[in-house]
């Protein structure tokens, strides 16, 4: 899959596991069925079957922020 550039973006800022929920609840829709998330080290992406994304930066895998994140949008890690 290649890079494309996100529908949407939230600048994580630490400790704000409300406001990037929030996000992710508002961008939702916006997207197909949920196909793949990747988490980098600073930020994650979320796919849907059609290639579209939007992105969470400031937030990766070294961070238990990330943990709510990405059990709210059911993925598998």
């Amino acid at each position: 899959m290649s890079e494309v550039d996100p529908k949407a973006t939230h600048q994580y800022q630490l400790g704000d596991v409300a406001g990037a929920l929030e996000f992710l609840k508002r961008t939702r829709s916006e997207l197909r069925m949920l196909r793949l998330v990747r988490v980098w080290k600073d930020r994650l992406r979320v796919y849907d079957v059609n290639g579209d994304c939007f992105a969470i930066t400031g937030v990766g895998y070294g961070d238990a922020d990330v943990i709510p994140l990405l059990d709210n949008i059911n993925t598998a890690f």
